[in-house]
């Protein structure tokens, strides 16, 4: 397993490796605040993106605000966070994707507040496909996660 898990990630993942995996995915300190506040800026302009592409009926937009959100960070935050056992990291990705969902949330019930009364969000194709999901949605949501944890995973991906 040792050679396959190596070859996966592209080297030994030693503690220089597990250091610097941390401080991509962890909402940690010395750069708590400008990681925070980066977040909640691509998060905010996403829930924006994706509530504008749905009532536009924009798969294109949809897929741009995918792109956008940080929302992933911290589920693969929790997820590393379990892995090595860290409380307090476990704790704070669960805050900050907890925060993350209620303020997308949020943003959407705004933007959808501000919308014609005389608009039916009901047959806005986008939004029949999106409330729902299909088993090939939750496959291909899997393997955009494992795609995601990949790209982190290796230093030579992460940046593409």
């Amino acid at each position: 397993m040792g050679q396959f898990s190596e070859l996966l990630h592209g080297g030994p993942v030693d503690a220089v490796e597990v250091a610097r995996v941390r401080e991509v995915i962890l909402f940690e300190q010395p750069a708590l605040r400008e990681r925070l506040v980066r977040f909640w800026a691509l998060l905010t302009l996403a829930s924006a993106i994706a509530t504008f592409g749905l009532y536009g009926d924009s798969a294109a937009a949809v897929i741009g605000a995918m792109i956008v959100a940080p929302l992933m960070l911290p589920i693969m935050g929790l997820a590393f966070a379990i892995s090595i056992g860290d409380l307090r990291a476990i704790r704070s990705s669960l805050l900050v994707g907890v925060g993350g969902i209620a303020t997308a949330i949020g943003v959407g019930y705004l933007i959808a507040l501000l919308m014609p009364s005389y608009f039916d969000p009901t047959n806005v194709g986008q939004i029949k496909v999106r409330t729902t999901p299909r088993l090939i949605d939750l496959l291909a949501a899997l393997a955009t996660g494992l795609a995601g944890a990949f790209a982190i995973g290796r230093r030579d991906v992460s940046d593409t």
